[in-house]
């Protein structure tokens, strides 16, 4: 019977077995929560490293597209706004001469030389300008540019004309001859004229080579045996005779003098479209006897027994008062 009541009893519980378990369930958990903190900080510091490594390649990509805008907007800025244009167009086309070899450049800013003019040689400018810092004068080809003034001197010559005879008349074409715009066979050609034609002549010219010209309403010919001076122009008209006598200028009347600042055209009327007659040079003093202003504002002045030339406009002075 009692033997009976012992096997119904639950079996007695070993109490340091059960306490050594729990220690060793304890080290476990506490060495497996160790492995799953150190796997957080490895996922962290990943994920913290390719965070770095994409705000650095996202910075390196703003940067090159960065970069590319601004080249490409100023590749886009026109050469101009660029540099600091230092020279100014003086529009006084002519024919030079040259005093030495000189260089074509390509242009005034890098002046890379695309080729020479040999000393001696005559060559036809297009247009003249001046740079105020350097005190140069260049004349621009049809293919650069070449330095006609500085500092140190003068390197080529201004083909000038001088006056022959300045009575008008008509010459006929005894041969096919061609119209330039100006004296100089280097410019442009207007036109042609047939052998029979004639044509109004203003004057007469000749350049420092001893070539004489025909000064037509529209151009130059060239006063060779291919044109020939058939008559004097008749009798002035009783208005323009009057207009004459009211333009003239008493010799005994004082005129003003002017020193060239530049080297500047001599035009037949005051105004950069008339034509040119001849060319007052850097530091000459003329006397002015009549001033006025054209319709663009630029002040005029008319040479005493010569044609015009321009005093100043709104950007520049040409010419300076010569005290007594």
């Amino acid at each position: 019977m009692e033997d009976q009541k012992n096997k119904n009893l639950p079996p007695k519980i070993d109490a340091q077995k059960m306490e050594a378990q729990l220690q060793e369930e304890k080290k476990k958990e506490e060495a497996f929560n160790k492995k799953q903190k150190q796997k957080c900080w490895l996922l962290v510091g990943g994920i913290i490293g390719i965070m770095v490594v994409a705000v650095v390649c996202f910075g390196l990509f703003v940067s090159k597209v960065t970069y590319s805008v601004a080249e490409s907007i100023v590749n886009n800025i026109p050469e101009e706004e660029f540099h600091d244009s230092s020279y100014r167009l003086l529009n006084a086309p002519g024919e030079y001469i040259a005093n030495e070899q000189l260089s074509i450049v390509e242009d005034l800013e890098d002046q890379d030389k695309i080729g020479l003019i040999k000393k001696g040689e005559s060559f036809w400018c297009e247009d003249t300008a001046y740079v105020d810092s350097k005190e140069e004068l260049w004349g621009q080809l049809d293919i650069g540019w070449v330095l006609l003034r500085d500092q140190n001197g003068n390197y080529a010559t201004e083909n000038v004309l001088t006056s022959v005879d300045s009575t008008p008349g008509t010459a006929e074409v005894l041969k096919d001859i061609r119209v330039y715009s100006d004296p100089s066979t280097k410019s442009t050609i207007l036109k042609s004229l047939k052998k029979g034609d004639q044509v109004e002549i203003i004057s007469e010219k000749e350049d420092i080579n001893g070539v004489e010209w025909f000064e037509l309403e529209d151009g130059w010919i060239l006063k060779t045996d291919n044109a020939k001076r058939i008559e004097s122009s008749q009798e002035e008209t009783k208005e323009e005779k009057e207009s004459n006598e009211k333009d003239e200028i008493p010799e005994d009347e004082e005129g003003i003098r002017y020193k060239a600042k530049y080297d500047m055209k001599i035009r037949e009327e005051p105004s950069l479209e008339a034509k040119r007659t001849g060319t007052v040079k850097l530091d000459e003093v003329v006397e002015i006897v009549e001033i006025g202003e054209d319709e663009k504002g630029a002040t005029w002045g008319k040479i005493r027994d010569s044609d015009y030339v321009c005093l100043k406009d709104k950007d520049y002075t040409y010419f300076e008062e010569v005290s007594d």
